[in-house]
C-alpha cells in the first residue's frame, strides 16, 4: 500500500532539484543586488524624489484640468420608454414562469395588477430603465394620453 503524499508541505519529484537551483540563484542575485544598492540607498531617495518633482511638474500640473474634468454627458440621443416597455410586456408574455402581473403588482405594494394604471406602470419601468432621466416627459405623455 503506497503512502500518501498529497498532503505533504514539500513534495520531491525529479523537477525538485531545478527548482531548488532556481531558488538558489534568485537569492544570490538578491543578495548582489542588496551589496551593490545599499551604499547607493540616499543618492536613489533622491533620484526618486528629483524623478516625482519631474513627473509632476511636466506631466501632472498641466494635464490637471483635463484629468480631472467631469465627463461628458452621454445619454442616449432618442429613447422611446413606451416602445421599450411593450418589448417588456411580450417578453414576458413568451417567457415561461414570469408573472408579469405579479411583478408589477410587487412593485405598487401588492396592489391588484388591475388597480395599477398604465402610466404609473411605464414611469415605474422608465425610471428603473434609465435611472429617472425621462419620468418626467413620461408623466406628462401619461397626462395627456388620459391614463
Amino acid at each position: 500500500m503506497a503512502a500518501d503524499t498529497s498532503d505533504k508541505l514539500f513534495k520531491f519529484d525529479r523537477k525538485s532539484p531545478t527548482r531548488f537551483v532556481g531558488l538558489v540563484s534568485i537569492l544570490i542575485v538578491a543578495f548582489v543586488l542588496f551589496q551593490i544598492l545599499w551604499p547607493l540607498r540616499w543618492n536613489l531617495i533622491a533620484l526618486w524624489a528629483a524623478l516625482e518633482c519631474f513627473f509632476y511638474v511636466f506631466y501632472w500640473r498641466p494635464r490637471f484640468q483635463e484629468l480631472n474634468a467631469q465627463p461628458k454627458v452621454h445619454k442616449p440621443a432618442a429613447h422611446d420608454a413606451q416602445k421599450h416597455f411593450k418589448k417588456c410586456i411580450n417578453y414576458f408574455k413568451q417567457a415561461e414562469g414570469i408573472d408579469y402581473e405579479m411583478y408589477y403588482s410587487g412593485w405598487f405594494l401588492r396592489a391588484k395588477f388591475e388597480d395599477v394604471k398604465r402610466g404609473e406602470c411605464l414611469i415605474n419601468h422608465c425610471a428603473a430603465e434609465v435611472s429617472c432621466n425621462c419620468t418626467r416627459d413620461l408623466s406628462k405623455s401619461a397626462r395627456h394620453a388620459g391614463v
